[in-house]
C-alpha cells in the first residue's frame, strides 16, 4: 500500500542519494554507454569501485613512466619543468589508453625520449636543424598536453554540494524526527528503519567522489580529434607526407573504436573489461577486495543499524539488507566470468545483466518501503515478542534514545569511513590524481607553485 509516509520516506532518505547518483561523470560515448554507467553503479557497485582504483592504479603505472622517461632526458625531481613534463606525457598516454590505442600511447613515450632536449651530461642533438626539430616537438607536446586537460571535466563544487546535501539532509530528517513526538503520524521506528537501509547505499558517497576525480571527456570525438592531430604535427615535423586529420579519415582508417567498443577498450573508467589482461591480476584480486571491504562496511552499518531498532535482535529487517548485498555480490562474481571469457565482447551481456540487478534492488527497496514496514511481523521479532509500537512509554524511550545518541554517531562514523578511505585512495595514487586534475597552462594546482612553473 502506497501511502504518504511512505513517500515521505523516500523523499527524505532516497531522493538525496539519486541526486548524488546523478552527479557521476559519465563517458560521453552514446545513450547506450551513460546509461550503462549508472546501471554499473546500482547493479554492481563492488566491481564499478574495483574498476575506479583499477583506472587509478594504471593511470599511476603511466605516471611512473612518464617519471623514469623525464629522468632519463636529464629533468630531474624538484625541478618545476620535471613536473609539468611528466604531467603532460602522462595524460597523453592516458587518453590514448582512454581510445583503446595502448600501442600509440608506448608511441608517445618513445617520441618524448626520441625529440626532448636532452639536460643531463650534454647529451643530445646538438645541429640547428636538431635543436629546431626539439623546439617544434615542444610546442606540440605542450599544445597537445594543455588541449587534453583542457578537455577533461572533473567536477569539484557541484559534488561537495552533492555530498553535503545528501549527508546534510540525514542530519536533518535525524533533527526532524527526534524533535517530534511518537504518534500515528510519526513512526519513528519506521524512520530509523530508512535510516539503516539508506546506509545501504553509503559507497556512493566514495564512489562519486573519486569517479569526479578522474573526470571524462567533453564528448567522445574530442581527444581522438586532439591526438590525431598530434601525430600529423609530428610527422609533419619529421617531414612526412600524410593526409590531413579529420573526422572522416579517423572513420575511415577506424582510428579509434566508438560507443560501447570504445567503452569496452578502456573508455569507461567505471568498467573494465579487459583488466584482468592490462593489470597483474594479483593487483586487480587487491582492489576487487578493497571494493568488497567498502561495499561491505555499508552493508554492515545498515545490518547494524537495523539491529538496533526496536525491537532488537535479528529480524525480517535484516532479510531486506542481506537481499541487496547478495544480488550485489552475485552480480559481481557473473562480472568477473563474463569479463574472463568476452572481455571486450561482454558490454551488452554485463549492461543486462547490470540492469536486471539495479531493477531488483530498487524493487526490493519500494517493497520494503510499501510492504515490509507496514507488516507487523517486522516490529515483533517475526511474533516472538508483543509488537512495539513507538506510542509506547518504554520503546518510545528506547527509540528516542536511538535516534538522539546512536544513530547520528554510527552513521557519522561510516560516512567518516567511506571519506577516510578517498583520502588512503588519493595518498595510494597522488600521481595519478594529479594528472587527472592538472591544468591546462603547465602550471601547479598548488597556487604557491605557480611562481616557480614555468619552461626553460
Amino acid at each position: 500500500m502506497i501511502t504518504l509516509t511512505s513517500w515521505h520516506h523516500l523523499r527524505t532518505w532516497k531522493l538525496p542519494l539519486v541526486q548524488l547518483i546523478s552527479q557521476l561523470p559519465k563517458a560521453p560515448l552514446g545513450y547506450a554507454v551513460e546509461s550503462a554507467t549508472i546501471t554499473h553503479l546500482l547493479g554492481d557497485p563492488i566491481d564499478s569501485l574495483a574498476a575506479t582504483l583499477v583506472t587509478l592504479a594504471q593511470c599511476q603505472a603511466r605516471a611512473k613512466l612518464a617519471q623514469n622517461a623525464c629522468g632519463i632526458v636529464g629533468l630531474r625531481q624538484g625541478n618545476a619543468e620535471y613536473d609539468r613534463a611528466w604531467k603532460a606525457l602522462s595524460i597523453i598516454m592516458v587518453s590514448y589508453d582512454e581510445c583503446g590505442r595502448q600501442d600509440k600511447a608506448i608511441e608517445a613515450h618513445q617520441h618524448f625520449l626520441a625529440f626532448s632536449r636532452r639536460t643531463n651530461m650534454g647529451l643530445g642533438m646538438t645541429s640547428p636543424r636538431d635543436l629546431a626539430v626539439q623546439d617544434a616537438f615542444a610546442y606540440v607536446f605542450d599544445e597537445t598536453a594543455h588541449s587534453l586537460a583542457a578537455d577533461r571535466s572533473t567536477k569539484s563544487l557541484p559534488v561537495f554540494f552533492s555530498e553535503l546535501i545528501f549527508i546534510g539532509g540525514w542530519i536533518i530528517a535525524l533533527i526532524k524526527t527526534g524533535s517530534s513526538d511518537p504518534g500515528p503520524a510519526n513512526w519513528v521506528n519506521v524512520e530509523a528503519q530508512s535510516v539503516a537501509i539508506s546506509a545501504m547505499f553509503l559507497w556512493v558517497t566514495a564512489l562519486v567522489v573519486l569517479g569526479a576525480i578522474v573526470g571524462v571527456g567533453q564528448s567522445e570525438d574530442s581527444a581522438p580529434r586532439i591526438l590525431q592531430r598530434y601525430e600529423y604535427d609530428i610527422r609533419a615535423m619529421r617531414e612526412q607526407d600524410q593526409p590531413k586529420p579529420s573526422a572522416s579519415l579517423r572513420g575511415k582508417v577506424t582510428w579509434c573504436l566508438r560507443s560501447t567498443e570504445r567503452a569496452a577498450s578502456g573508455g569507461m573508467y567505471s568498467w573494465k573489461p579487459k583488466k584482468w589482461e592490462e593489470t597483474a591480476r594479483g593487483t586487480v584480486i587487491f582492489h576487487c577486495l578493497i571494493a568488497i571491504s567498502v561495499v561491505g562496511v555499508s552493508y554492515l552499518t545498515a545490518a547494524v543499524l537495523s539491529d538496533l531498532v526496536s525491537p532488537r535482535g535479528l529480524g525480517c529487517r535484516h532479510v531486506v539488507e542481506s537481499v541487496i548485498f547478495a544480488f550485489w555480490f552475485l552480480s559481481f562474481a557473473v562480472e568477473c566470468v563474463l569479463e574472463l571469457l568476452l572481455r571486450e565482447k561482454a558490454f551488452w551481456p554485463v549492461f543486462w545483466k547490470d540492469t536486471f540487478v539495479s531493477l531488483a534492488v530498487v524493487a526490493v527497496v519500494l517493497v520494503t518501503q510499501w510492504g515490509i514496514m507496514n507488516r507487523c511481523a517486522c516490529w515483533s521479532s517475526w511474533g516472538k515478542v508483543g509488537v512495539h509500537l513507538p506510542q509506547m512509554p518504554e520503546v518510545r524511550q528506547e527509540l528516542m534514545h536511538y535516534i538522539h545518541g546512536v544513530a547520528p554517531w554510527i552513521t557519522f562514523m561510516a560516512v567518516l569511513l567511506q571519506l577516510l578511505f578517498c583520502g588512503l585512495a588519493v595518498w595510494m595514487y597522488l600521481d595519478a590524481i594529479r594528472v587527472f586534475i592538472q591544468r591546462d597552462d603547465g602550471k601547479s594546482n598548488c597556487f604557491w607553485r605557480n611562481k616557480t612553473v614555468r619552461r626553460n
